[in-house]
């Protein structure tokens, strides 16, 4: 897929929506990108396209690891690895056993275990270009 660039946070809504949208019920995204560079504000705009409502606060899991938002069409799953230091913490959290059943599992800092990769499906890269514009390739894993 070609990278796009989005010039504003709504279009970087637009395009998450747009991938949630299209993912099958059982998909592992991994978003990468500097301090800054939108993540978060992905994931909130991947809530919106799979009908998390919107007075639901979606903020990056840094400090529990893992928030879980039901929505209309699909379970929700952001992880936050941006504190873990080893694989293993992960998996002892349940990783694998949540991944295995249906909805979206999104991973902030997926780039921090490269053990990741065989899990992942998509992988999204981020990259500031201004205050305001920002680069979004996404890429199947499939």
């Amino acid at each position: 897929m070609k990278p796009s660039t989005s010039e504003s946070i709504e279009q970087t809504f637009e395009i998450a929506a747009t991938l949630a949208q299209k993912l099958p019920d059982r998909a592992v995204v991994g978003l990468n990108g500097e301090l800054g560079a939108g993540k978060t504000t992905f994931v909130q705009g991947m809530a919106m396209g799979i009908g998390i409502p919107p007075e639901t606060y979606i903020t990056s899991p840094t400090f529990t690891i893992l928030q879980v938002y039901p929505g209309e069409k699909k379970l929700l799953r952001h992880f936050d690895l941006y504190r873990l230091d080893q694989f293993q913490e992960l998996l002892d959290i349940g990783f694998e056993e949540l991944i295995d059943e249906a909805g979206i599992t999104v991973i902030e800092w997926a780039d921090a275990f490269d053990e990741l990769t065989p899990y992942l499906t998509h992988r999204v890269a981020l990259q500031i270009l201004t205050p305001s514009s920002r680069i979004i390739d996404i890429q199947s894993s499939c």
